[in-house]
């Protein structure tokens, strides 16, 4: 229905954003081949429900990328809520055998299951000190980016909290409050926030890379080392702004 306009933004979004776009891509590309090599043994379901949900995912950062990429960056902020929940749903199976089995075996509800997604986020902090799965010295890291900001953020716009859904739907901004004189129907290119949600895609996805290499004992790949070089480069040079 909008297809020239999603090829417009699309062209646009490539060229403004193409270094953390091509850094994107070779995550994926990374996360793809660390899946495929991946091996568990038939009584390690822990590692298996971990693989399914990594393979969930990674269709899942395409989806969000396609999404945004398009224009309708509602639409991939949701899609990140999905790829947090599903991340930390990993981090709950990481050595928890039993719990694999219950939901392999006894149809237990995923949310049930795992719980306080809060307490999953503090989890992976005391694992990151543990076994570095990911270099950082701050303490409570994933319990305050990934949980606090990116989850809750995306959390928002999946539960359509007005001003968001008015600041992507109204022709102009209004940061006092007031109604726009019009509204945009269709896709739309919107600087500041298209690449907060892609430099949290990016992070996102590097996460799940770490992650799956440590449960599966893989030594990172030489392609890993230089799309990680660029991934920290990207850090870097990273205004918090759009985070």
């Amino acid at each position: 229905m909008y297809r020239e306009e999603e090829t417009n933004i699309f062209n646009h979004f490539c060229n403004h954003f193409k270094t953390k776009c091509d850094t994107f891509t070779k995550i994926l590309e990374v996360f793809e081949e660390t899946l495929k090599s991946t091996k568990y043994k038939t009584d390690e379901y822990d590692k298996y429900v971990i693989m399914l949900l990594g393979c969930l995912n990674l269709k899942c950062f395409v989806s969000v990328f396609d999404r945004l990429s398009k224009g309708y960056w509602s639409d991939s902020e949701a899609l990140i809520k999905k790829a947090c929940e599903t991340f930390l749903a990993q981090v709950f199976f990481y050595n928890n055998l039993e719990g694999a089995k219950d939901y392999c075996f006894n149809n237990i509800k995923l949310n049930k299951l795992i719980g306080n997604r809060h307490q999953l986020a503090k989890k992976l902090d005391e694992l990151n000190s543990e076994q570095k799965l990911f270099p950082t010295d701050m303490e409570d890291f994933f319990k305050t980016f990934l949980y606090g900001t990116v989850y809750r953020e995306s959390n928002r716009f999946a539960h359509m909290d007005f001003d968001v859904v008015n600041c992507e739907i109204s022709g102009s901004r209004n940061n006092n409050g007031g109604l726009s004189s019009d509204l945009i129907i269709g896709p739309k290119f919107d600087n500041e926030r298209m690449e907060t949600t892609l430099n949290r895609l990016i992070f996102l996805s590097m996460f799940s890379v770490s992650f799956i290499e440590n449960i599966s004992g893989i030594h990172m790949s030489k392609k890993h080392q230089e799309v990680f070089k660029e991934f920290l480069n990207l850090c870097t040079n990273l205004n918090e702004k759009f985070l």
